[in-house]
């Protein structure tokens, strides 16, 4: 195989190889900004429901207008979180669901407590019924227990799925200065071996046959360009040993 075409299917499959390698890294890339845009959501609504609870709470224990308002405001922040998730992976979105049913469940046991309470107020006065706050908090406690569970684990899975991302991408960088380096003996194998050697030979039979020594013929064992060059010294060669042959009848003839 000549030289040329030996050394532009190197260079065709090396950029193919790469090519591929740096696509793969940019969707990789793209991935783990999404995931950790998803993450920061699931992690804002573990805080929100958070602070749901807590507006929850203060609701229950001073029954203001107020809170109730506060607790609309980050529960629609919080619903606005949720639309904005949408995992890849089934489970991820199997979650995100469960989320999502807990989170409407939760606006209506609120919605139920708080007419209760409004109930309670208007006909025991000012204070509420212990009992009535007991079951009222639990009721609450349970809905934000349950999603903070869901958005915690959901918040592990896009943890796991990102470090899985940034293990492959990693394996892509070492894959990468492998070709590199694989690349670079494939060059030194092409130039060395093939033609810094074969034109090493060329000088030392090119200065033999200098010295007079037609005789010599030049290695012809690759089929490319120093091959074809090698050829064309032996034919000259020839051509020398042959003139050389016949000035020397002639001169005998002379003489």
């Amino acid at each position: 195989m000549r030289i040329r075409t030996q050394f532009t299917i190197t260079m065709v499959l090396f950029g193919a190889v790469l090519l591929v390698i740096l696509a793969t890294a940019l969707v990789i890339r793209n991935e783990l900004e999404l995931l950790h845009g998803q993450k920061e959501i699931s992690l804002g609504i573990e805080r929100g429901v958070s602070n749901l609870s807590y507006l929850s709470s203060a609701y229950l224990l001073h029954h203001e207008s107020q809170q109730r308002a506060r607790w609309d405001s980050e529960f629609s922040a919080i619903s606005n979180d949720l639309s904005r998730l949408n995992p890849e992976d089934p489970e991820a979105r199997a979650v995100v669901n469960n989320i999502k049913a807990n989170l409407q469940r939760m606006k209506a046991v609120f919605a139920d407590v708080a007419s209760g309470l409004e109930r309670t107020h208007r006909t025991q006065g000012a204070e509420i019924i212990p009992a009535v706050f007991r079951v009222s908090w639990s009721r609450m406690a349970v809905q934000n227990q349950g999603i903070s569970f869901d958005a915690s684990r959901l918040s592990r899975m896009l943890q796991d799925r990102t470090d899985r991302l940034t293990s492959m991408r990693t394996r892509l960088i070492f894959t990468l200065i492998g070709l590199f380096v694989a690349f670079l003996l494939t060059i030194y194998v092409l130039t060395y071996r093939r033609i810094l050697k074969s034109i090493s030979d060329l000088q030392t039979g090119t200065r033999i046959i200098g010295a007079g020594n037609f005789d010599y013929a030049l290695s012809t064992r690759h089929d490319d360009e120093v091959g074809e060059l090698s050829h064309a010294f032996n034919r000259m060669t020839a051509s020398l040993r042959e003139a050389t042959a016949s000035r020397a009848v002639f001169e005998k003839e002379v003489a």
